[in-house]
């Protein structure tokens, strides 16, 4: 019974020697190989940490949008718009500003410039795909592809 790392890594190599006498190669190889596919396992574990942590931040951006929409609508409930200049509107609230803060340049917001506002788009980028999150006062709450941002400020995502 095999009891460490170590005893698996000299068995591995062996049998790798094996294969490689009886390919008419030289042995020397198997070590270079070895660190290939130690290599090659860490690199893939990695990948999966990276991807793992990628569905988390795209799960926290969905989850962001969600919590903007009710926000949104909350605002115009009290506020019966979206604001009434650029300094007074749903963008410049605390919220929305702490949204800024967390998601830095990748998150947008911005209402009609002709006030009192009835619109307002917010987008928020992506970091699996190649689009953005994009919530407006239709109530579209979603992914956009292959727009990077390319929205008519104020208006609507679609």
């Amino acid at each position: 019974m095999l009891k460490t790392q170590m005893d698996l890594t000299i068995k591995f190599q062996k049998e790798m020697e094996a294969i490689y006498k009886e390919e008419g190669l030289p042995i020397e190889n198997t070590e270079t190989t070895i660190e290939f596919l130690e290599n090659f396992a860490k690199a893939k574990i990695i990948d999966g940490i990276l991807t793992s942590k990628e569905a988390g931040e795209e799960a926290k951006i969905r989850a962001t949008n969600q919590n903007i929409y009710a926000q949104s609508v909350v605002y115009f409930d009290t506020n019966n718009n979206y604001g009434i200049s650029a300094e007074k509107n749903l963008c410049n609230t605390p919220e929305m500003q702490n949204h800024k803060k967390e998601f830095g340049n990748n998150f947008t917001c911005a209402t009609s410039k002709t006030y009192p506002s009835k619109s307002f788009t917010i987008t928020n980028k992506s970091t699996t795909e190649d689009g953005f999150y994009c919530v407006d006062q239709k109530g579209f709450v979603g992914l956009l592809l292959n727009k990077n941002n390319q929205f008519v400020s104020g208006v609507k995502c679609k």
